[in-house]
């Protein structure tokens, strides 16, 4: 079950890091008309205009949850392999709770900003003029799926610690 589990972690941590990054490079988040708002730029009629810096903190978050996940899942395959303690597990899981927080945090506060493309909330949810775009539905669901790799990682930890615990115990013990 261990090795399961640390391969569906390792794969879960390293598709949703990519993805979240290529979603904030996307201007497709919020759509109306022919003018998309991205997490970086406004584009209308195939120009872009960088926006400003009240945009900034889902952007920094994003980029922030989306490097923090590549991250940890790169330390993941060492530790994995090489660590004979579960302590370096508990904090790349902890890590990745942070990063699902701050990918979380974009997907809630897009939807506060839309006065650049002319939206409302309402609007959002009942016209289909203003839309939510592609990008933003796949970090919405890459945040929602990001909450499992804690979990997992947790579960790896717990799994990790079990086999080497019954591992010593069939070496102290005789049978």
């Amino acid at each position: 079950m261990y090795p399961l589990l640390s391969i569906a972690w390792t794969l879960l941590s390293i598709s949703l890091g990519l993805l979240q990054l290529l979603v904030l490079t996307q201007p497709e988040w919020i759509v109306h008309g022919g003018t998309s708002m991205g997490l970086f730029a406004i584009c209308a009629h195939g120009s872009c205009v960088l926006r400003s810096g009240a945009a900034a903190v889902p952007l920094l978050s994003l980029l922030a949850g989306g490097l923090l996940f590549l991250l940890s899942s790169l330390c993941l395959c060492p530790a994995l392999l090489c660590s004979s303690s579960a302590r370096p597990i508990r904090v790349i899981a902890n890590a990745q709770l942070i990063a699902a927080i701050l990918c979380g945090i974009t997907v809630i506060f897009v939807p506060l900003d839309m006065g650049d493309v002319d939206c409302a909330l309402p609007e959002l949810l009942r016209s289909s003029t203003c839309r939510v775009g592609w990008a933003y539905a796949v970090s919405s669901v890459c945040a929602l799926l990001s909450m499992c790799c804690p979990v997992l990682g947790r579960l790896t930890q717990r799994a990790l610690t079990n086999a080497r615990l019954i591992n010593f115990l069939k070496d102290v013990l005789p049978m």
